[in-house]
């Protein structure tokens, strides 16, 4: 039942037959409040309404630490029948890929629950809200790994009532755009060597690609002051975490820098 109409008599001789009033099977008028009694009107649950800003929106991978986008912070649910839902899903439903994260704020009691193996959030709760629901729907935000493809992805929301009834989905497009993090290298530890003495050795630590594990690292280095001391030799092979130079002896006193650059495939230096 979706509402009911009261009765201000007790006649039980009185039934609603194709859409009239009857009392023992004489159409009365409608009119007579003295035959109106409890009669219940049932109608077809309609399922809700979303609506959405569609379209597409770009997210650019940072170097340095990657920050959520907002998904479509202008969502709007209607339904004609009920004031409160079971739950909603929102979904990346094209080119998923492993480390794309969905998330939502919680509200008044509701769960949100992310799937990162396939990139379905749902949301779920007792009797939630429209305007809760819709508060939630529009936080939802999207951020991806340090090592993203390029593909856009599509994130879709749909939202059911309580009685079951599930809303037609709406998307949004997100365009995804990888930038090249610059390779890492530890910090050398400064080293003293005697003229004419023998080789020395500098170790290198915590080499990598920045977040891209597929690149190729290569490494090189050069002296300030070759008089002093010779460019070493690089001891190194990618994918290794660790290194080292080798130093000739110093052929004269002073002082020289060794400037040691990491460089990955996609053209990037540190």
């Amino acid at each position: 039942p979706i509402y009911t109409v009261w009765s201000i008599s007790a006649n039980s001789n009185r039934v609603v037959a194709g859409g009239a009033f009857t009392r023992a099977g004489t159409a009365v008028n409608t009119r007579d409040q003295s035959i109106w009694e409890l009669i219940q009107i049932d109608r077809t649950n309609a399922n809700p309404t979303l609506t959405g800003a569609g379209g597409t929106i770009a997210y650019i991978e940072s170097a340095s630490a990657n920050t959520p986008i907002t998904v479509d912070s202008t969502i709007i649910i209607k339904d004609l029948n009920h004031f409160a839902f079971s739950n909603a899903t929102v979904s990346i439903t094209a080119n998923f890929q492993v480390g794309d994260i969905l998330s939502a704020t919680n509200i008044n009691g509701t769960t949100n629950s992310y799937n990162a193996a396939t990139g379905v959030l749902t949301i779920a709760g007792n009797n939630v809200g429209i305007a809760d629901l819709q508060t939630i729907l529009r936080s939802v935000s999207f951020v991806t790994s340090d090592d993203p493809n390029s593909l856009t992805r599509t994130v879709t929301f749909t939202v059911t009532d309580k009685d079951g009834a599930a809303s037609a989905s709406i998307s949004r497009n997100i365009t995804v755009t990888p930038v090249n993090d610059p390779p890492t290298i530890s910090t050398i530890t400064n080293i003293t060597a005697v003229v004419g003495v023998s080789v020395r050795t500098a170790n290198l630590f915590g080499i990598g690609t920045g977040g891209e594990a597929s690149q190729a690292i290569g490494i090189t280095a050069t002296s300030s002051d070759t008089t002093i001391v010779p460019n070493p030799t690089v001891n190194y092979t990618s994918p290794n975490a660790t290194g080292s130079l080798s130093f000739s002896a110093p052929a004269n006193v002073g002082v020289s820098t060794i400037t040691v650059t990491v460089t990955d495939d996609g053209g990037t230096a540190n």
